[in-house]
C-alpha cells in the first residue's frame, strides 16, 4: 500500500488519505547565493493537511494496479488509514522515498518527510549580471523587437513635448477669458462697480418770466 500511495502522490501531487487528511506536496523556490554565485535547486516540500479530498479517483488507481474491485481497494485503503489512527508514540509508519509518520509530544499524526539525496538537487553556478544604466540592451515591445536605449529616447521626447506645450493650455484660457468679458461688458454697457447706473432725462425748464 506504502508503494501506491507513493505512485500515486508523486504522478497528481495529492494523495487523500480518507477520516486523515490528505499528503499535499508544495513547490520549493530557489535559493541565489550571490556571495558564491551558487543557485539552489528548488526542493519540494511533502506536508500531511487536515483537509480531506474525495478518493474515489485514488480508490479506482489501487484497484486498477493491484487488478481487484473498487471495492476490495475501497476496504484497502479504510484500513491502512485505520493502522494510521491507531499509531503511538513508540511506532511508525513509513513511506519509503517519501518520509514517515509518526505521533508527535501533543498527540498528534504529523509526516516527516525524507531527506533527498543532493545529486537529485544539484546547485547552479551562475554570475549576477549588473547593467549600467547607460548600457542598451534588447527588448521586445509587442511583436517588434528594439533596444533600451531607443525607448528611454522615445519616452524622453514625448515628456519634453508635454512640458514645452503647456503654454498652448494656458494660451487657450487666457482668450476664452477675454472673449467672455468683452461679451458681458457689450452686453451690459450700462453696468459700473456699484449697482445699475440709468441715463438720466432732463426736462425742459419752463419759464417764469415773460419778455416785453
Amino acid at each position: 500500500m506504502e508503494e501506491l500511495i507513493e505512485q500515486y502522490l508523486f504522478q497528481h501531487k495529492v494523495c487523500p488519505l480518507p477520516s486523515i487528511g490528505s499528503l499535499q506536496i508544495k513547490e520549493g523556490n530557489a535559493v541565489a547565493w550571490h556571495g558564491d554565485n551558487k543557485l539552489s535547486a528548488p526542493v519540494p516540500q511533502i506536508e500531511l493537511i487536515k483537509t480531506e479530498i474525495p478518493a474515489e479517483h485514488f480508490i479506482a488507481f489501487i484497484a486498477a494496479s493491484e487488478k481487484i474491485s473498487i471495492g476490495e481497494a475501497s476496504l484497502t485503503l479504510q484500513k491502512y488509514c485505520l493502522e494510521l489512527q491507531k499509531l503511538n508514540t513508540y511506532k511508525e509508519m513509513k513511506l519509503e522515498h517519501a518520509g514517515r509518520f509518526y505521533i508527535d509530544q501533543s498527540g498528534s499524526l504529523v509526516f516527516k518527510q525524507q531527506t533527498l539525496p543532493k545529486e537529485f538537487l544539484p546547485s547552479v553556478s551562475v554570475q549576477r549580471v549588473v547593467r549600467s544604466k547607460s548600457a542598451s540592451h534588447n527588448l521586445r515591445v509587442g511583436d517588434n523587437e528594439t533596444t533600451s536605449e531607443y525607448m528611454t529616447e522615445y519616452y524622453s521626447g514625448k515628456e519634453k513635448i508635454k512640458k514645452e506645450r503647456w503654454w498652448i493650455a494656458a494660451l487657450l484660457l487666457t482668450a476664452i477669458a477675454a472673449a467672455g468679458l468683452y461679451l458681458y461688458f457689450k452686453e451690459h454697457s450700462y453696468t459700473e462697480k456699484f449697482g445699475n447706473v440709468q441715463p438720466t432725462t432732463i426736462s425742459p425748464i419752463e419759464s417764469t418770466y415773460r419778455t416785453p
